[in-house]
């Protein structure tokens, strides 16, 4: 199974509203082929879906971490480069 868990979460709570689908343009043939890029059964959900609460449990540390590693040093020098310019 391979999957973004942003993308799995986005997925599995779309299924539980369709007013989501809706919301982001998606179709049923939208869902089922952004299900089959990250090769997701039914099984897959069920199991992502009953992750929800530890998930919601551990959100704000999940984003903090998320947001340290987008900001880290390691992505700084990138973006500025060597010599300190862009």
């Amino acid at each position: 199974m391979r999957f973004l868990w942003g993308g799995a979460a986005l997925m599995c709570s779309a299924m539980e509203s369709r007013g989501t689908l809706a919301w982001l343009g998606f179709d049923e043939r939208e869902l089922q082929s952004r299900r089959a890029i990250f090769e997701l059964t039914e099984d897959d959900l069920q199991r992502i879906a009953a992750l929800r609460p530890v998930a919601e449990r551990h959100m704000d540390a999940i984003v903090e971490g998320f947001y340290r590693l987008l900001l880290g040093p390691h992505m700084v020098g990138k973006r500025i480069g060597p010599e300190g310019g862009a």
